[in-house]
């Protein structure tokens, strides 16, 4: 078995959906696991399984699975998970309309960690609301996305919650090391207690957590994704011209007995297209549904406004909230670094041996086509969240979903 350790914000989707499933028949991927790990015992061609979960969910698969994943700086992955899991709580708190949830997806409410952040931010977005009304509207012309109290919890606020302490600050670390607060090992609250309180501690699973990662199959870098993807297809032997098969999300059903049964053969969801160009094709859509998402929500929170997270927002966070993101991520620091030498070696070595393959550009009449496509409908409609009435409820209702 191979299975993905999915770190959040490390671009998981264009690893797992977009080239790892579409890489593999039907038959041989594992259930959807990031809501809830599903290893069925009467699917034996289960082969492929992804999830947030951390490294403490290997005492629970086959004792051959290899575990690959992938890191992140950590500036970049907090600052994405700020921005992530704020456009989830306004999608979640603008008032009723939206398009129910595929019931055949896993919804991101219920995937750790936004199941604990995103509702955590709508009790803070309704309470900002209520606090400080604007009329529909209001502009908001040159808002800081990053920094705008009256409407939203500032970056720096949010990087000191304590939520986000135990869910994000170092999180790569404790995901190879098996310590979040998603954990299935009993001691890993003691151990990020101590890690947090001691540095001698914090020395030693840090350690730990680089003596981990060098014994993954394979490790890769978002900063260098096209060359992560291209190491991981040489590191699994699939050749990016080969086939490529699509989500195939009725290809099982599950039987009164439970048992899971091939509906629909493999061959049926073959994609006529080769792996390379179903891959580019899946990153161009999901990039294109992201950047539309993440724009429709910030329109919901500054009505007549256009902020955007983006670079040049990002050259407005203060030198010194930068700052903290590093000191409280020292071991993902470390773990990043380490990665980036394992990458560049695994990469000389399969240069050296002529196995990797470059992935071709995907042809611009293919970019043409999917610009072309219409975006979703229920996106945030423009300056309703600010007309939320707020809902005041006690920090023992704040819902902590597995």
């Amino acid at each position: 078995m191979l299975f993905f350790l999915h770190i959040p914000r490390t671009a998981g989707r264009t690893y797992h959906a977009c080239f790892l499933k579409v890489g593999r028949p039907p038959s041989r991927r594992c259930e959807k696991s990031y809501d809830m790990l599903r290893l069925n015992e009467s699917a034996p061609g289960c082969g492929l399984l992804g999830s947030h979960d951390d490294f403490s969910i290997t005492e629970s698969l086959p004792a051959d699975t290899a575990v690959i994943t992938q890191l992140r700086s950590p500036v970049e992955r907090v600052l994405s998970a700020y921005e992530f899991a704020l456009e989830v709580a306004v999608r979640g708190v603008r008032l009723p309309g939206r398009k129910p949830p595929n019931p055949r997806k896993v919804s991101t409410r219920e995937v750790w960690p936004w199941s604990l952040l995103v509702p955590w931010l709508e009790d803070d977005l309704r309470a900002r609301a209520a606090a400080h009304p604007l009329p529909p509207g209001t502009a908001a012309p040159g808002a800081n996305p990053y920094d705008s109290p009256e409407v939203a919890m500032p970056l720096a606020e949010f990087l000191e919650a304590p939520l986000v302490h135990e869910t994000l600050h170092n999180g790569a670390a404790l995901q190879v090391l098996g310590l979040t607060n998603y954990s299935r090992w009993v001691d890993a609250a003691a151990l990020r207690r101590c890690a947090a309180a001691d540095a001698g501690a914090a020395e030693r699973l840090q350690a730990l957590a680089l003596e981990r990662l060098r014994g993954l199959a394979h490790v890769g870098l978002t900063e260098r994704l096209p060359e992560s993807v291209a190491s991981l297809a040489a590191s699994l032997g699939l050749r990016m011209d080969g086939p490529a098969w699509k989500a195939a999300l009725d290809a099982f059903t599950t039987a009164e007995n439970g048992t899971v049964v091939q509906a629909h053969g493999d061959e049926e969801y073959l994609h006529p297209l080769p792996l390379w160009r179903t891959y580019g094709q899946c990153v161009a859509r999901a990039r294109k549904r992201a950047v539309y998402r993440r724009e429709s929500s910030l329109r919901a929170l500054w009505p007549g406004g256009e902020p955007r997270f983006d670079r040049e927002a990002r050259k407005r966070i203060a030198p010194a909230v930068l700052r903290r993101i590093r000191e409280l991520n020292a071991m993902d620091e470390a773990l990043h670094a380490a990665g980036a030498e394992m990458l560049e070696a695994r990469l000389a070595q399969q240069r050296a041996r002529g196995t990797l393959e470059a992935i071709p550009v995907l042809p611009q009449a293919d970019m043409d086509a999917i610009a072309r496509e219409p975006n979703r409908p229920g996106a945030p409609h423009r300056g309703r969240l600010r007309q939320e009435h707020a809902r005041h409820r006690g920090p023992d209702e704040l819902r902590r979903e597995r």
